[in-house]
């Protein structure tokens, strides 16, 4: 029983020490956390939605009701092709997402001009064999962390920005 004790208690010192924090629930400051989104994609707002849900925010359906309008200007996932296999088909590609936006209050005035958030993963796709479906969803996945790193930027960068605002 003392070793089990001495050897959690050695695990948790080792993960504090190497940096690991938990991620933390997007955290606007009040008057702000009313929010309003125009012009994303249904996959922007799905990821919206989900780190939403873990915070003190609110979606809301008019922009009159917000304190904050997210407007996204610029909502663009491509995929690019790397390498080709000796056939002439595509083995390798990037995925290369484009969020441009600006945050505004009800009235339309600017609370923070006009940014973007670019991403990009490559990703081996081997159209051989039974991993066809694999790879599909091996993508589908790879395009949803995209959506979720993005939100994230984006609350980062608000967050930080919204704070330095007089009043705040």
């Amino acid at each position: 029983m003392i070793l089990k004790n001495i050897i959690i208690t050695i695990l948790l010192m080792l993960t504090v020490s190497c940096g690991y924090h938990l991620r933390r629930a997007i955290d606007l400051p009040e008057q702000y956390r009313n929010l309003y989104v125009e012009g994303a994609s249904p996959a922007l707002k799905k990821q919206l939605k989900k780190l939403i849900k873990t915070s003190s925010a609110k979606l809301v359906s008019e922009p009159e009701s917000a304190g904050l309008v997210l407007h996204v200007i610029e909502d663009n996932m491509r995929q690019n092709v790397l390498s080709l296999s000796t056939t002439g088909k595509a083995t390798e590609y990037e995925l290369y997402y484009v969020l441009t936006f600006e945050l505004l209050d009800a009235d339309g005035n600017s609370l923070m001009p006009r940014d973007s958030i670019e991403l990009s993963r490559d990703f081996f796709d081997d159209q051989s064999g039974d991993t066809v479906l694999g790879k599909a969803a091996e993508a589908n996945t790879i395009r949803q962390e995209i959506y979720k790193q993005a939100v994230r930027r984006l609350f980062d960068q608000a967050r930080g920005y919204l704070r330095k605002l007089p009043g705040n």
